[in-house]
């Protein structure tokens, strides 16, 4: 039965997980997070080169040791795909402890061609129309990659087992509008 292991420090919660996250986007944020924490991070993505950026990128800021940190290419709609990866990190680290599924085939608002043309209507920036319609959102302000990242780790973690099978919105409470 796992109970909390009550580190209290919050620091290293993730020391030695193996965490494989999917998606080069919002997933940079999540696998910079992990490795912070101490993870083992698979950083995985249909283009390798975006997956590899990530790795580099967390190699240099975050003085990473290179043996923690592995890039695979990923397509996860392709189920043998997907048996390849997990037996290449089987292989390389025994098991793994976490999957982050970050990956999301929805566009941006930029390249909604209806968002962009009610932006134009309004004479608008795309940038002033995003922020317009955050200020419309409880919180009045989009949520960060950062704020999923956090959110990720802990729930990883061994600071509450107790959570099970739940829904946690994270929406600056926007579902309530």
């Amino acid at each position: 039965m796992a109970t909390s292991k009550g580190n209290e420090s919050w620091s290293q919660i993730l020391l030695d997980k193996v965490v494989v996250i999917t998606g080069a986007g919002i997933g940079s944020a999540i696998s910079h997070t992990c490795a912070l924490q101490g993870a083992k991070v698979v950083v995985s993505d249909v283009n390798k080169a975006a997956a590899d950026k990530v790795v580099a990128d967390i190699i240099a800021t975050r003085n990473q040791e290179s043996d923690r940190i592995m890039s695979i290419e990923l397509d996860t709609v392709d189920e043998q795909a997907i048996e390849q990866a997990v037996a290449k990190v089987v292989e390389e680290w025994g098991t793994i402890h976490v999957l982050v599924n970050a990956y999301n085939y929805a566009y941006s608002i930029i390249e909604t061609p209806p968002v962009r043309k009610l932006a134009a209507s309004l004479n608008m920036t795309l940038e002033r129309f995003a922020q317009t319609q955050a200020q419309k959102q409880c919180m009045k302000r989009i949520g960060t990659p950062k704020e999923i990242a956090n959110l990720v780790v802990f729930l990883a973690s061994d600071l509450c087992p107790f959570i099970t099978g739940a829904n946690l919105l994270v929406d600056g409470d926007c579902t309530t509008i």
